[in-house]
Parts: structure tokens; sequence; C-alpha cells
């Protein structure tokens, strides 16, 4: 195990040195800075709502879901965590949408709608992964 963590430290480092590279090339002084901006803004983010809204769920699912199995709670947890990553990701351009463009080029989708898509297949998937190790975890119980 401890060789896998190594080995995917230093693919995430690797792909890190060559983004920053990527980065001081081919971006402007300026680019940089707003890319900086970004990136202090996404940690804000993730401290301030992800995180502490994670932890909350996490609390709750442990305490209501007492009577699924420790897996099943764990497939819970992350189908929300999935979701809500998703949903960060995609509120930005469903904001846009709603406020307008001068060019409609931009804002292709229907990102609402997309969200909603997102949220049913995360849903499913969830909820068929939870049953499916209820009923493992039901058969080794027996």
């Amino acid at each position: 195990m401890r060789a896998v963590r190594v080995l995917l430290v230093m693919v995430g480092a690797g792909l890190v040195a060559v983004g920053v590279a990527e980065a001081l090339a081919h971006l402007t002084v300026g680019q940089l800075g707003g890319l900086g901006v970004w990136l202090a803004g996404a940690i804000v983010v993730h401290d301030a709502l992800v995180a502490p809204a994670t932890a909350v769920v996490s609390r709750m699912v442990e305490r209501g879901g007492r009577a699924l199995s420790p897996v099943s709670r764990g497939i819970l947890r992350v189908g929300l965590v999935v979701g809500s990553v998703l949903t960060l990701v995609l509120v930005p351009g469903v904001v846009a949408q709603g406020r307008g463009t001068s060019n409609p080029t931009v804002l292709t989708h229907d990102y609402a709608a997309t969200l909603g898509v997102v949220w049913a297949v995360v849903t499913a998937v969830t909820v068929a992964s939870v049953l499916v190790s209820q009923g493992r975890s039901d058969v080794r119980g027996s």
C-alpha cells in the first residue's frame, strides 16, 4: 500500500509540475494573478462551505443511517460529495445563463437541466450501489 501511495504522490507532483510549467509558458502576468485569485477563492469556498457541509452531512448519515452497513454509509457520503462538487462546477454556468450574455455561443447548454440530470444520475448510482452493498451485507450476515 505504501508503494501505491508513493507512486500516486509522484504522479500527482509530476502533473502539478506540468501544469505550473504550462501556466508559466502560456499565461501573462495578469492571467497568472487572476489564476492565483481564483485558486485562493477555491480554497476559501472549500474551507468555508464544502468541508463543513461534508462534515455535517457525514454526521447526519452516521446518526440517521444506523440500519445501513458502514460500506453503504460510505457510499452515501461519496454520492453526496460527488453531487456537491459537480454542483459547484455547474452553478456558475446556471448563474451566468440566468444573467444572459450578448454572445449566444458562450453558454451553449442548459446548465440548470444539466445539473438536474447530474443529480439524477448521482442519486441513481448511489441508491443502486447502496442496495447492492446492503444485499451483500445481508447475505454475509445470514
